[in-house]
């Protein structure tokens, strides 16, 4: 026979065991999402592949998307201390959905793809980090002769619609009197700035020759804006 006491003990410990069992079952493993980039859910079954290839001369030391429309760039997605050599690639899987890619190279410039890339399920999306012949790319050079610091530089070649992807690394600043290069296939370019309150510049076209230099001096641009 079970005492009163010994009974209301009995459903305590069924109690706690079941509650223990629901949390168990809900549980949510997590996976490495590599670098600085916040852990998520382990992939589920839906989600697709997105293949990085470099097949340029330089190497990726960091790697960052987001969701189109989305306002801030994950962290790094690459393990702390890996850099995508050239010929190498690197494979991750993430949720269906139309992305932005930043990669962040050796050489201080970043590259993205010209336009978004689609994850659909159950596939792999592959997107390739493309070589180039020297002799067909100028360099673009940014150079800040305003008294304020840049926050955002952004170019595109004058047949791409919008400003594409900001230019510098996340966080990093073009202060007055510095200047920062990247190199891009000849062409004619627009820039677009921002400066540290939120002001912006844009540019007239201007050519990009083969293995010459362009020079933008963001001093000679009339600032807008506040003053």
């Amino acid at each position: 026979m079970i005492r009163p006491m010994g009974l209301k003990r009995l459903f305590i410990c069924l109690g706690l065991s079941l509650i223990a069992s629901l949390s168990a079952g809900c549980a949510w493993r997590q996976r490495d999402t590599g670098g600085s980039g916040p852990p998520g859910p382990e992939a589920v079954e839906g989600a697709g592949a997105l293949l990085v290839q470099n097949h340029s001369d330089r190497s990726v030391f960091h790697l960052r998307w987001k969701e189109s429309q989305a306002p801030r760039w994950s962290g790094d997605r690459l393990d702390d201390g890996d850099v995508i050599k050239p010929e190498q690639d690197r494979s991750f899987e993430l949720p269906p959905g139309t992305y932005e890619l930043r990669l962040e190279l050796g050489d201080g410039g970043n590259w993205s793809p010209s336009a978004p890339v689609q994850v659909r399920a159950g596939a792999t999306t592959v997107c390739v980090l493309p070589g180039a012949a020297k002799a067909a790319l100028g360099t673009l050079t940014v150079r800040n002769d305003s008294a304020w610091a840049i926050s955002h530089v952004r170019f595109s070649s004058s047949t791409e619609p919008g400003w594409g992807v900001d230019r510098l690394p996340v966080g990093a600043f073009l202060t007055a009197g510095k200047a920062r290069s990247w190199k891009v296939p000849a062409g004619q370019y627009q820039l677009q700035v921002e400066f540290q309150d939120g002001t912006t510049q844009e540019s007239a076209a201007y050519d990009v020759t083969l293995g010459q230099e362009t020079l933008f001096r963001i001093g000679n641009i009339r600032r807008a804006g506040k003053q």
